[in-house]
């Protein structure tokens, strides 16, 4: 395969004291040239696939301060998504394409609202208004309420309607595609309880997940076809810690567990990870040690995953404008997948520079 994407951005901000913003603009692109393979003891194909996609838009806010411990922020987001697909012969370079010129355009207003009531009270609410050139509109509400009972203790409670607009892919590009597909949508409930010593901070998280409208593969007149059918009830809990050893030494871990209606790939049961950042003048290192149990890589068979991956980095920084810096993953060398068929590396090593002007 050769995959060549570029992108670049330019923004402007501003800061007058009570009001603050940024407007921002965007583009990504990329061409796609990949051979698809062949299975053991099949021909090879005679074709390579070409994708060809651009991405560009615009986001803008603006943030006041209304009065006295008020924050209310003002923003619009643009975005324009376009591609085409096609299979070239390897023989003359004939084309036959699965999608072409594919377009689709999202723009979104929205209003966010944060009010400091007194020390101990924050209120935060805000509602978006999103359009999508295919899959419609859809209004997002969200609330939440932040209370500092307990000196150095925060508890905290979200709840928040998510969405996720299909993609070109599923609208347009390749069977089971469906041009008349509509958002996900989902609803989020949160409560988090975080709390800081001396030189320990650790948080609690607790999550519940009501989803319905998924797309998901179904068959419908003897093929397959993206529909929006699905329905998903997740909840779970997360743990975060970390503590100070000394001036140059931070210890931190974290453990996540994750249940789920019905099974999904991808979606790990257990993460549970530990590690260290050090910083002693120019040296910058840090890594850890992550354990993943019950990774289900695929559904028919069923098939389960269970691996531990050790991840370091370093850096030294040589002057103002230049970072050197060496990194390794898997440093184990574990044999492991997160698709089925697709294995991943195992130990690989990366070096280079970083530099600021």
């Amino acid at each position: 395969m050769r995959i060549t994407r570029g992108m670049a951005s330019v923004g402007v901000s501003n800061d007058y004291g009570r009001a603050s913003g940024s407007l921002t603009y965007y583009i990504d692109w990329g061409h796609h040239k990949i051979d698809d393979g062949y299975k053991p003891n099949a021909q090879p194909k005679n074709y390579l696939f070409h994708l060809r996609d651009h991405m560009y838009g615009i986001n803008w806010f603006e943030t006041f301060q209304l009065f006295k411990g008020n924050y209310t922020t003002f923003g619009f987001d643009y975005q324009h998504t376009d591609g085409t697909a096609w299979n070239a012969s390897k023989a003359d370079d004939t084309r036959t394409y699965s999608a072409q010129d594919k377009k689709s355009d999202e723009v979104a207003g929205y209003i966010d609202f944060r009010q400091v009531i007194s020390n101990y009270l924050t209120f935060d609410g805000g509602v978006r208004y999103n359009h999508h050139s295919a899959a419609g509109s859809v209004w997002v509400p969200q609330v939440g309420i932040s209370l500092t009972a307990i000196e150095n203790s925060t508890l905290k409670a979200t709840v928040s309607r998510g969405f996720r607009n299909p993609t070109l892919k599923e609208l347009y590009m390749f069977n089971p595609k469906n041009p008349d597909l509509k958002p996900e949508r989902m609803m989020n409930y949160e409560l988090s309880w975080s709390h800081r010593m001396e030189r320990f901070r650790y948080g609690v998280n607790v999550f519940y997940i009501d989803a319905d409208n998924l797309i998901e593969t179904n068959m419908v007149n003897g093929r397959p076809l993206y529909v929006n059918t699905g329905k998903l009830r997740n909840w779970g809990i997360e743990y975060t810690d970390s503590y100070q050893a000394n001036n140059h030494l931070v210890l931190n871990a974290n453990y996540s567990y994750l249940h789920t209606s019905k099974a999904i790939v991808s979606a790990p049961r257990h993460k549970l990870y530990g590690g260290a950042d050090y910083v002693n003048g120019p040296w910058n290192i840090s890594g850890g040690l992550q354990w993943v149990g019950h990774l289900l890589t695929a559904n028919s068979p069923e098939k389960v995953e269970d691996f531990v991956l050790l991840n370091i980095r370093t850096s030294y920084q040589m002057n103002r404008w230049l970072n050197i810096f060496a990194k390794g993953e898997n440093l184990l060398a574990q044999k492991y997948e997160t698709f089925d068929g697709f294995p991943m590396p195992r130990a690989t090593f990366m070096a280079g520079i970083d530099i600021h002007l």
